[in-house]
């Protein structure tokens, strides 16, 4: 072999950068190895053993779940004992605060953070409902455009399959179109006529009306475990939410239009929703819905009296404030 010196210049440089290369490599390597080391030797692993104390010394139930300010709440077995557990939905965050049912009492339920991971990722609003009577609550959610739904699939841990692509449709006129449930609405998804499946009760898009989607299901299959929708009210309980505040005028309908009952909507242009909250049931044993309603912008939730039947709802009275005595919900934001 030549020396180095019978070697011409150019050759020199480029031994000399391949040198060089190969030197960084090497030493990319090592910091690659000892990057992965710190990586194993450092890790995090959650422990809500700990007391969390207030300033008397006395401790947070449940001091690692973190506030909670506008909650919506459902009851779903999340570890297959046959114990309905509970699941809270903070629409302030679009967080999940999943609690296991140990025992009796507030005491009896322990934060269980682990079980949100089954969950889909929701946002606004969350209702748990076993549409199909298995014995399994399914997820009723908001989605662009209206409301998507997960089938309960459980087996051992939770497991949820979408079954509405990409939302809910109803039949409306002639053609079916998607259920309209705006971000700021939370609709009562329940059997309001009694027939044993899920419709649907949820304010008009564009006003003050409720609409009324009822569910086919049983008429065509015999069961109620179908999702098929038809529009059959569009001013369910004749009355109207005022366009921009809680005040409900009844025996009104959008121009006299939806039935006998209706006379035409106070006040001049196109009325105006920003968001309101549904729980239909009934609250006085003559076997049709009441409501309780809430507002975005409003503490208190409103009982409306239902004076109908399953078939003609007819809103008769309403009490500005549920519960009637001292203890009234108050709430800063989006009672529900």
């Amino acid at each position: 072999m030549s020396d180095y010196k019978d070697m011409p210049a150019a050759g020199l440089c480029k031994v000399s950068w391949v040198v060089n290369i190969l030197l960084i490599a090497a030493i990319a390597c090592l910091a690659v190895s000892a990057n992965a080391q710190n990586v194993h030797d450092y890790s995090f692993k959650r422990d809500t053993s700990l007391s969390c104390l207030r300033s008397d010394g006395t401790a947070f139930a449940f001091g690692f779940a973190g506030g909670m300010n506008s909650c919506q709440y459902g009851a779903i077995d999340l570890n297959g004992d046959n114990i309905k557990d509970l699941v809270v939905f903070d629409r302030a965050g679009n967080r999940l605060l999943p609690f296991l049912k140990k025992s009796t009492g507030l005491s009896g339920y322990v934060y269980a953070p682990y079980y949100t991971r089954f969950f889909p990722a929701m946002e606004h609003w969350m209702q748990l409902i076993d549409y199909n009577n298995d014995g399994r609550e399914d997820i009723f959610t908001y989605t662009t455009g209206g409301i998507k739904v997960y089938r309960n699939s459980s087996a051992g841990v939770p497991q949820f399959t979408q079954v509405s692509h990409p939302y809910l449709r109803s039949q409306q006129g002639s053609s079916y179109t998607n259920i309209l449930v705006t971000y700021a609405d939370y609709p009562a998804i329940c059997d309001v006529d009694g027939d044993g499946d899920l419709d649907i009760l949820t304010f008009w898009g564009l006003g003050s009306f409720v609409e009324l989607h009822n569910n086919n299901s049983v008429e065509k299959y015999g069961n109620s475990d179908s999702l098929g929708f038809k529009r059959t009210e569009t001013c369910w309980g004749r009355f109207a939410e005022g366009e921009d505040s809680d005040q409900i005028t009844l025996d009104t309908c959008l121009g006299g239009k939806s039935g006998l009952y209706g006379q035409a909507f106070p006040g001049p242009g196109d009325p105006k929703h920003t968001g309101s909250t549904f729980l239909a049931l009934d609250l006085d044993g003559d076997k049709d819905k009441d409501l309780l309603l809430g507002d975005v912008d409003f503490p208190t939730l409103k009982t409306l009296w239902n004076g109908g039947d399953t078939t003609h709802a007819i809103i008769i009275s309403v009490d500005q404030a549920f519960p009637v005595g001292s203890q009234v919900v108050d709430l800063v934001s989006f009672p529900a």
